[in-house]
């Protein structure tokens, strides 16, 4: 089956409690791909680094084996029990259609049993990217009752805007149409950063609900230095589909994936090194914010990330970025559109 572009929200949002085998994700918006492939992911297991819930399969295993492997997945039981989900990322970045037809034949055979969800309870969310409306994946998919066909195409400038506007009116925020602009330009056309900036103003504005353009450019700083924080603390705080919008946004304004890479890396260590003297020296925040030389219009998100993260985590991430940055760093003067796509999809693999 397949769900209508105004419905796919909501539907992500209570995906867990759908009867569903899986499900597809595809379309010309590869950001919002990228997004709801980790929400729904995410809803899916309640813990993506355990090997033993979640499978991870590549395209050229799947290649070898013609889509078998895909049936032993499913049919799998857990070690320790709970649902198992199976990942297939990139169908469309494949060097050919046999990983495509594989997958199809497997989803068309899966969804001829009638008591497939009686048989298992796992999941297999596919990444699509931008198939083809032809597809025979696609096809399976929608002519299927037990996996569902998810669009993301990338709405008009036109609609955007519209949205910025009508969220602005149901917080009871008047503007004129340099505001919208402003924040539609701030924003990079990608929704989930309209809503958190939008609930932004919503607070920022208290009593007087006339937003004017001085007012939202003291709200929505995009100085695009800034932009590398607001990157790494959605890192810090596993918030998963805001840190790839905010990656994809670094990555179209110019930035380069090793920079950012690094960024990350040196923000990590500094929080592990000023946690280690918080706890352990009894150091205050604003004794570590100059300690460690804190951009003061970064004070406040590094005294909170401090608070909200722990050793566990940062000692995790900092190894696996570290393997990252020493992996690529003969990479870092490329220009090749195919590099800077494995950098940063490494980083949202780190991230799952």
């Amino acid at each position: 089956m397949k769900i209508q572009a105004n419905q796919v929200e909501a539907y992500i949002k209570n995906i867990a409690n759908q009867k569903l085998a899986g499900c597809l994700l595809f379309g010309n918006d590869q950001p919002s791909v990228n997004r709801h492939f980790l929400s729904v992911a995410n809803k899916i297991s309640p813990n993506l680094n355990d090997d033993f819930l979640v499978a991870d399969l590549t395209n050229q295993r799947i290649k070898e084996e013609d889509g078998q492997i895909i049936f032993d997945e499913f049919f799998s039981l857990a070690m320790l029990g709970g649902r198992k989900l199976i990942l297939i990322r990139d169908i469309e970045k494949s060097s050919s259609k046999a990983v495509e037809k594989s997958c199809s034949k497997a989803i068309e055979s899966l969804a001829k049993d009638e008591n497939l969800l009686d048989k298992s309870d796992n999941f297999l969310l596919i990444n699509g990217g931008n198939l083809d409306k032809s597809s025979s994946l696609l096809r399976a998919i929608e002519d299927s009752k037990s996996f569902v066909a998810i669009p993301c195409y990338q709405e008009s400038d036109y609609l955007i805007k519209k949205h910025i506007n009508q969220s602005l009116k149901n917080k009871g925020i008047n503007c004129d149409n340099q505001v919208v602009e402003y924040i539609f330009n701030a924003t990079s056309k990608n929704l989930e950063i309209i809503t958190t900036e939008v609930d932004k103003i919503d607070c920022y504005l208290e009593k007087d609900r006339h937003l004017t353009l001085e007012n939202v450019k003291k709200i929505i700083d995009y100085d695009f230095s800034f932009s590398l924080i607001d990157f790494a603390t959605s890192f810090v705080n596993r918030r998963l589909e805001l840190t790839i919008s905010r990656l994809e946004n670094l990555l179209k304004n110019e930035y380069q994936s090793m920079e950012i890479i690094r960024f990350l890396s040196g923000y990590l260590q500094k929080l592990y090194l000023a946690k280690s003297d918080n706890i352990y020296r009894n150091q205050s925040p604003e004794v570590l914010i100059k300690k460690y030389n804190i951009f003061f219009k970064e004070a406040d998100i590094f005294v909170n990330d401090l608070k909200s993260t722990s050793f566990e985590f940062l000692i995790d991430k900092m190894q696996k970025i570290n393997q990252l940055e020493f992996n690529f760093k003969n990479l870092i003067n490329s220009s090749s559109s195919r590099e800077v796509l494995l950098i940063s999809s490494s980083i949202l693999h780190i991230l799952i």
